[in-house]
């Protein structure tokens, strides 16, 4: 019964397949809070300011989508698609080409959003700190350097994604961006300065 075929695979391919699925699905939550904790011994002694449970807290939901795009991963390699379906290969367009670099992407993206929560727990840390020093200027410096940092990695996370996912030149187009943000620097000339000086007065 398990060798009989149905579309290119046996019963057992696809039991194999629902089997991995199912089982990334009920061990996903624990898996995350297994490689959060792991990951937090690296962190401890210099973050005892901010406990595991925030540390996991912040981290479980992209370990989770992590662990389900790279559980999807293994299911889909325990099935032959069938021939019929032309699917090509993956240096030819079409829908195998489209699924491997949508995996691409969703690994880019997955990763990306960890360091995110890294950036957010470190900001955690900086904000329990600033708080028991009597200045209040660290307190709305912390905030301001936090999100200045996620945009810089989200945005590198960004053009990662369109280099692997979409096969893009990414150093024309960080070039052409480059022109773009000139222009809009010289174009917003006044307000960039105002920015940069409040920035000034904050490092003062």
């Amino acid at each position: 019964m398990l060798q009989r075929t149905f579309l290119g695979n046996t019963v057992e391919n696809y039991l194999w397949f629902l089997g991995i699925l199912l089982a990334g699905l009920i061990f996903k939550r624990l898996l995350s809070r297994l490689l959060s904790a792991g990951l937090f011994r690296f962190f401890r002694k210099n973050t005892f300011e901010v406990g595991a449970e925030a540390f996991i807290g912040l981290l479980s939901a992209p370990f989770q989508f992590l662990i389900m795009v790279v559980i999807l991963y293994f299911a889909c390699d325990r099935l032959t698609f069938p021939v019929e379906w032309h699917l090509v290969s993956d240096e030819v367009f079409g829908i195998r080409f489209v699924l491997d670099h949508l995996y691409a992407g969703l690994m880019v993206v997955s990763i990306t959003w960890l360091i995110l929560r890294l950036v957010d727990y470190f900001g955690l840390v900086l904000m329990a700190r600033a708080g028991r020093s009597a200045s209040k200027s660290d307190d709305q410096l912390i905030p301001f350097l936090k999100e200045g940092v996620k945009v810089v990695i989200a945005g590198v996370g960004f053009l990662v994604m369109l280099g692997v996912a979409f096969e893009l030149d990414i150093v024309s187009l960080v070039t052409g961006l480059g022109i773009g943000g000139l222009a809009f620097a010289l174009a917003a000339k006044e307000t960039l300065e105002n920015l940069l000086g409040s920035f000034t007065i904050f490092l003062d």
